[in-house]
């Protein structure tokens, strides 16, 4: 994976998580968690299939902690 996507992609994981303690994961949408970034929501497909993809990158990542 080049840098700047593995940035990209942190960046969103980032962000994600955010929304979702402030709003819950039902609460948030991937428009919302686009507009925070400031991409399309099509940008945001580009890393990601879903916000269930989203939300599982975030889980892995904590197990790993």
């Amino acid at each position: 994976m080049e840098n700047k996507e593995k940035n990209t992609k942190e960046k969103i994981l980032e962000e994600a998580l955010k929304l979702f303690a402030q709003s819950g994961y039902m609460g948030t949408s991937m428009n919302e968690i686009a507009l925070r970034l400031g991409v399309t929501k099509a940008a945001l497909y580009k890393h990601y299939s879903s916000k269930q993809e989203i939300l599982d990158s975030i889980v892995e990542r904590m197990n790993q902690m």
